[in-house]
């Protein structure tokens, strides 16, 4: 389930992006907003202002699963929280994976980090993920990803990742 929440969080955001595929629910789970309130799952969080919600495709494994979108062809940032699962612990062996050192946001939430970047058919996607255990035991994963190695998407995951607060 560790590995297969990374895989599917990268994968599901790419193959939007690249397919440009539509889909048929605003979110799952919670009301897609800036900022998000999702204290049902234990937290908040924000994204930048000139990212927008998105839909997302249906997934009975996720209990929270929101898009934004910068622009029409933009950046999209992923929140997504599973039904169950742990931690990831990393990239294991896969070559285009890179783990980032963990960091601890303002809300003293450690998260896992790691960097994927993939080319097929010509393409470049480049993601920015971070994981961490909600004191509820869920996961909570955060994934930005666009089509160039550009340091804004990393300067978008840092704030996305330091915004999320635990709920009251």
């Amino acid at each position: 389930m560790k590995r297969k929440l990374f895989v599917a969080l990268c994968f599901a955001t790419a193959a939007f992006v690249a397919c440009q595929t539509t889909t048929v629910l605003p979110s799952i789970g919670v009301t897609c907003a800036n900022p998000l309130d999702a204290s049902a799952f234990g937290f908040t969080l924000s994204v930048p202002a000139d990212f927008a919600c998105i839909t997302v495709e249906p997934n009975s494994e996720l209990s929270v699963f929101v898009r934004y979108r910068q622009g029409s062809t933009g950046p999209i940032i992923s929140i997504a929280v599973p039904n169950s699962g742990t931690l990831p612990p990393g990239c294991g062996q896969d070559p285009n994976c890179e783990n980032l050192p963990p960091t601890v946001n303002p809300a003293a939430l450690s998260f896992v980090q790691t960097k994927f970047t993939a080319t097929a058919a010509g393409l470049t996607v480049v993601s920015f993920s971070g994981f961490t255990q909600l004191p509820s035991g869920l996961v909570l994963g955060i994934t930005v990803v666009g089509f160039s190695d550009d340091p804004a998407l990393k300067t978008t995951f840092d704030a996305v990742v330091n915004s999320v607060a635990l709920a009251p």
